[in-house]
């Protein structure tokens, strides 16, 4: 049961939807494709297809009666996405992101007993692959910046549906990458264009999770259920254009999760529970745009490196679990494009 809920945490970093992912323009200033502040004029298509590596490391440790362990995961993760968005009038669009994910994880779990004054070492891999529940987007701007001393407002409401099955992975099955839940997520954005080729954003996003359900790959007729749950984020972000073609931007991004609740069942019987703290997790990103068609095609390639804090988690079977050096890097190359 405990690896089961420890899996998500090798996952985890594949769900984060980037605060981004639609950029902002006005028409009152004037701005390309690439810019942090665009936004489709009527009538286009904006795209963006791209390639993540993820590589990731999680350290763990659980205490119970006469007997304790240690548990390392370490994870790498490669996933491709796309997504469209289309302006169907002045200031709106509707879009929608796909993505599929593979993921490789190897796991070392030591174990001590107090009673036979022992330890006992075992080495696993697990893998996960599938497409990621799809995400549809809706995004308005409710103010356009008009000058030095206004911003662009922009809001969005995204939905993503438990469309495909939630499996944990085994040393047998591989499991699936899908969320197991329906997300709902809300949120807001400020940007602006200020002199010297300068760009400058940030915004705050809700997400509310309803039950998730994860089924075992195998068939040993057992499944987890965690309680619908909230998080948040917030970011800044600034990009500096040092000549027409070429943009570097850095961003810092802080992560809140709510209190989290697994539930274990087998042969739909109660089988325990667990309570994980509420988790904080930092991310920071370095990217690279090259407009290598003006107001029409760009490449990127970023750089993020994330870290959640130590938090721990209670069992009903009295067990204390404690998660810690829990960090990941990313690299991305990808293209973004108007039709």
């Amino acid at each position: 049961m405990i690896f089961q809920r420890k899996q998500k945490i090798v996952i985890a970093s594949l769900f984060i939807i980037p605060s981004q992912f639609i950029y902002a323009q006005t028409e009152s200033q004037t701005t390309n494709l690439g810019e942090i502040t665009f936004f489709p004029k009527e009538e286009d298509l904006y795209s963006e297809t791209s390639i993540l590596f993820i590589n990731s490391n999680t350290d763990g440790s659980d205490n119970y009666t006469n007997q304790s362990s240690s548990q390392n995961w370490k994870s790498s993760a490669t996933t491709y996405k796309h997504q469209s968005h289309f302006s169907f009038a002045k200031n709106h669009t509707l879009g929608f992101l796909l993505a599929y994910s593979t993921i490789e994880c190897d796991t070392t779990n030591t174990q001590y007993s107090n009673i036979s004054n022992r330890t006992y070492t075992s080495k696993n891999s697990y893998k996960w692959k599938g497409l990621q529940n799809p995400l549809f987007i809706y995004q308005t701007r409710l103010h356009e910046q008009q000058n030095n001393d206004s911003y662009n407002v922009d809001f969005t409401a995204s939905f993503s549906p438990n469309m495909f099955p939630a499996k944990s992975a085994s040393t047998d099955s591989d499991g699936t990458v899908a969320s197991g839940n329906n997300q709902f997520t809300l949120g807001l954005n400020l940007s602006k264009k200020m002199q010297n080729s300068n760009f400058i954003k940030s915004g705050i996003s809700l997400n509310y999770y309803t039950e998730t359900k994860y089924e075992s790959s195998n068939s040993d007729n057992s499944n987890t259920k965690i309680d619908p749950y909230a998080s948040g984020s917030i970011f800044l972000q600034g990009q500096k254009f040092f000549n027409p073609k070429l943009a570097i931007s850095l961003k810092g991004e802080f992560y809140y999760v709510a209190k989290k609740t697994y539930n274990y069942y087998y042969n739909a019987n109660s089988n325990g529970y667990s309570k994980m703290d509420p988790s904080y997790s930092v991310d920071s990103q370095l990217r690279i745009d090259y407009i290598a068609i003006e107001n029409s095609f760009t490449l990127f390639s970023s750089f993020n490196y994330s870290y959640e804090f130590e938090n721990k988690s209670y069992s009903s079977n009295d067990t204390v679990s404690n998660n810690k050096n829990m960090y990941s890097t990313a690299i991305a190359l990808g293209t973004t494009y108007l039709l």
